[in-house]
């Protein structure tokens, strides 16, 4: 990515009154960036010779629903969808109402992470995810209740992994929890806290719901066979993932990229390119690949006259006013490689056609709430986007900060400069 792939220097938030630490939160564990990478990659057969000989590009899907080509159509957004209070279970299933009224004359839906609460559990996925969602997305059951391996969605679904998605539970709550059913009951009703019996395996309970594993067995073992059945779509990058709705709707990879009615749609997976909250932790090497990919993607998107537009989506928000999340580190680790990315671009491109934004539209969770923020100008290329925080569709809600809709940084010579205003929060 030319640069290293480290933030710009020069952003530094305008502290203010941290998130106080959650009794939950200090009984998860998050995966270093290397293990969740690693993790996936392994599932997934990343870059396995029989593949690469294929010539199949394992970041991209074609969504065959016939209407892929219509220039007008609707998409639903929601994300952050799980809790474990009655309200959030009630304001949950008031949201799983509502978009049932849409799915008629929307094409298909986008995720933007943590869609289970408060670990990656397998079992979650099945129980409080599809307990809400079944109807929605017209999920097909498994044979098995516990098998997550084999979920169809009638309706298209287009999940990106959120933090605690690849979240774990440390060792000895992990132990109890196998051990004792009155001690999950006794966390449940004075802390919140569902424990189930699985973990999230760094992420591979994720992967099994959503993604193509072609590390199973019954894949592995007839893998030139699977592809000819599944990678049947082309592009320009090779052969790719068909979605086909209702028969199978596994996804390529946790970041990928597709087309619908001329708007390309970018799939982040932004848990691999952001820092830990905590100082104790060492900073890891951010997600290069990933970043270079975006990077590639977009200029090609770019050079393409049948592109009429971009959208990205991604867990964790790099602008937001949600008080607890509007100086987090992840929060401006996430911004910055963004930026980085976004002004390599730009010097690829040159400058654009009738003043048209970069990015059409950045779509993100994680805050809890839902904000439309507008950037200023950044001195970089991300300036003047819209962006879309979509995170209150079932987590517990939060406000935004008391007589502040802008979002500041301390420059590196030190003076304070505004970079972003939130135009509505919900």
């Amino acid at each position: 990515m030319g640069g290293g792939g480290e933030p710009y220097p020069d952003i530094v938030q305008v502290k203010g009154n941290r998130e106080s630490t959650s009794p939950i939160l200090n009984m998860l564990y998050d995966p270093p960036i290397a293990t969740k990478i690693a993790t996936i990659n392994q599932c997934l057969c990343w870059r396995n010779p029989g593949i690469i000989k294929e010539g199949i590009d394992q970041t991209q899907l074609v969504l065959d629903d016939g209407e892929n080509e219509r220039p007008d159509f609707s998409f639903l957004v929601l994300g952050d969808t799980d809790s474990d209070t009655k309200y959030g279970e009630k304001l949950q299933a008031q949201i799983a109402q509502q978009l049932r009224e849409h799915m008629d004359t929307c094409c298909f839906t986008l995720h933007t992470g943590d869609l289970v609460y408060p670990f990656g559990s397998g079992e979650f996925y099945l129980e409080k995810f599809l307990k809400f969602y079944r109807e929605v997305f017209g999920i097909r059951s498994p044979v098995k209740k516990t098998d997550t391996t084999r979920l169809v969605f009638n309706h298209p679904i287009f999940p990106v992994p959120g933090n605690h998605d690849y979240y774990d539970l440390t060792f000895l709550p992990r132990l109890f929890a196998q051990l004792s059913l009155p001690l999950r009951r006794w966390l449940k009703s004075q802390l919140g806290l569902t424990l189930g019996w699985d973990s999230s395996n760094q992420g591979k309970a994720y992967a099994q719901a959503f993604l193509d594993c072609l590390s199973q067995p019954h894949k592995r073992s007839n893998l030139a066979e699977y592809l000819n059945q599944h990678y049947t779509a082309k592009t320009e990058t090779g052969r790719c993932l068909r979605y086909q709705p209702g028969h199978f709707t596994r996804l390529p990879n946790r970041y990928y990229t597709f087309r619908y009615g001329g708007i390309d749609f970018f799939a982040l997976d932004s848990n691999t390119f952001c820092i830990s909250g905590s100082s104790s932790k060492p900073k890891a090497d951010p997600d290069l690949e990933q970043l270079d990919w975006l990077q590639q993607r977009l200029i090609d998107s770019w050079h393409d006259p049948q592109v009429r537009g971009r959208v990205i989506y991604l867990h964790h928000s790099a602008y937001s006013t949600e008080t607890t999340r509007w100086e987090q580190p992840d929060a401006i680790a996430v911004r910055g490689h963004l930026r980085q990315v976004l002004d390599q671009v730009a010097a690829a491109i040159g400058s654009l056609p009738e003043k048209r934004p970069l990015v059409d539209l950045i779509l993100s969770g994680h805050a809890h709430c839902f904000e439309h923020l507008r950037t200023l100008d950044t001195k970089h290329a991300d300036s003047n986007l819209n962006w879309l925080v979509c995170g209150g569709s079932g987590a517990s809600l939060r406000g935004q900060r008391k007589d502040e809709v802008e979002v500041m940084e301390i420059s590196q010579s030190g003076y304070v400069q505004m970079v972003a205003r939130s135009l509505l929060f919900i």
